[in-house]
């Protein structure tokens, strides 16, 4: 009997459930708010993959759901 394969894990964010080692790039975006009759600008995140640098599979992400993923990399500033 073959060993079973780990599973890869994903990360629950917003409606999305991302696979963390799949991630090449994550970007802030300004979004005209279709809610907003005065069309506020508000911050939305971008999630881009390995698996698929095509841009139009790219993953919105909003401002309140990308703590918990940004958690799971040490980010350097400099």
């Amino acid at each position: 009997m073959a060993p079973k394969k780990a599973k890869p894990e994903l990360v629950k964010i917003g409606n999305h459930y991302v696979n963390v080692a799949d991630i090449s790039c994550i970007s802030a975006v300004k979004v005209r708010d279709e809610d907003d009759q005065y069309e506020t600008r508000k911050t939305m995140y971008v999630v881009r993959f390995i698996s698929n640098p095509n841009p139009e599979y790219t993953c919105w992400v909003e401002k309140k759901d990308i703590g918990f993923l940004l958690e799971q990399f040490n980010i350097k500033v400099e």
